[in-house]
Order: C-alpha cells, then structure tokens, then sequence
C-alpha cells in the first residue's frame, strides 16, 4: 500500500486545486467538503488552500505513525515535507513552531518556542539528504552564526543521513549551543511525540 506521502498523487491534485482557487481572498479558503469524499484512500485531514499558502495536505498523525513503524519512510520525503514533519513533532512536543519560508530562510528552517520552566527558543536547521551523503562542517558552523546572531537557545541541526566527522568534532566542541540529529535522532524524536498516545 502506498504511503500517504512522498511523490504520491495527491500532490498533483492539491496544486491544481490550488490553481483553481488562487483568485480567492483569504475568506474564501477552500475546505474539502465531505461529498467530494477523501482526497486519496486513508486521508484523514483537511486541504487548505489560500493565494498565499502552499497547500498542506499531509495528514501528519498518519505520517508520524508510518514513520516510527517503518523508519525508511523519511526518506519518501521531500525537503520541505521533512520540514513540516519536524516542526509537526516539536508541536507535539509542546513547542510552538514557526516553519519559515522556502527561500531565504535566513539558515534555520523552524524556530520552536517554548515558555515553561524556563523560556527557550530553539533553530532547527533541516536537511534531507540521502543516506550516503553526509551533512558537513560548514553547515554546522553556518548555523552556528545563525544561532549566536539571534541569540537563540539552542541551535539543531536535523537531517536524514549523518555527519562527517569534522562536523561531529564542531558539535562536540559547541556541546550546549549546538545538538545533532542524525536519521536515528530523528526517529528517536518520532517515538517520543508518539509516547502519550501509546
């Protein structure tokens, strides 16, 4: 059975819906109404469609679950649905997440929040590669200036393959304002926003 994302059809389908609404004002966003039935087999979510909004029509929950029973999974992603799936977990987290821009995003592409015992601000930076291609020092120490200039908590680096080892020897020496998370890290968070509902 195929997955619920990844080149799957339902892409295609949720940019032509998109195409066809674009003239709409804000007010008149687009929810997929019930006798249209589901937008493929096994969606439970909702498509949301704005001028200004790239439509979002992965049902996270189903995607989470796929995820912690077949881990390989994230590599049916894209870059941006990585994105979205890791600012998705630090939601469920009980962080408050902002997904920035595809362009430009000034070297972090999810800023999580949280106002708690203390108030922290994480940048996560994401990158889905492929296994064999390994994430490298220069983006470790890229969000490494990104994290100090914005004087965040904690810069993390998030990614579907692994570092060199000059990348693991810069955070090793930035133990507190940098972390990393490789593909097992990141299924280690998939599992733990999925604790509670076990």
């Amino acid at each position: 059975m195929a997955s619920g994302f990844g080149p799957n059809p339902w892409m295609s389908r949720a940019l032509a819906a998109r195409k066809r609404f674009r003239k709409r004002g804000w007010r008149d966003i687009v929810m997929r109404r019930p006798s249209q039935g589901a937008l493929f087999s096994g969606f439970s979510g909702e498509l949301l469609i704005a001028p200004e909004i790239l439509p979002v029509c992965i049902d996270f929950r189903r995607m989470i679950r796929d995820v912690k029973v077949k881990p390989q999974e994230l590599l049916a992603l894209d870059s941006r649905q990585f994105e979205e799936l890791v600012a998705e977990i630090w939601r469920k987290l009980g962080y408050q997440t902002e997904l920035t821009a595809r362009t430009k995003d000034g070297g972090r592409d999810i800023v999580a929040v949280r106002k708690f015992e203390v108030n922290v601000r994480f940048l996560i930076e994401c990158k889905r590669y492929s296994p064999s291609h390994k994430v490298g020092v220069e983006l470790v120490r890229a969000l490494y200036g990104v994290t100090a200039h914005e004087k965040a908590t904690k810069g993390i680096l998030a990614t579907t393959s692994t570092f060199t080892r000059g990348a693991k020897a810069f955070f090793n020496d930035h133990l507190w304002e940098l972390e990393p998370r490789d593909f097992d890290g990141v299924v280690d968070w998939v599992k733990l926003a999925t604790r509670d509902s076990e």
